[in-house]
């Protein structure tokens, strides 16, 4: 897992990247999206 961190932090620094907080943010609203979608599709399902 460190080697895929170095790797990741120096293709973000060469991308112009410095602040990595973007991607983690990033992530964070992708898994909430996934998160809310799942809660909806159980909650249709159980409703029919």
């Amino acid at each position: 897992m460190t080697d895929f961190r170095v790797a990741l932090t120096d293709l973000l620094r060469k991308g112009g990247v410095e602040d990595p907080e973007f991607l983690r943010e990033g992530v964070r609203l992708l898994a909430q999206a996934l998160i809310e979608l799942e809660v909806e599709k159980k909650t249709r399902c159980e409703s029919l």
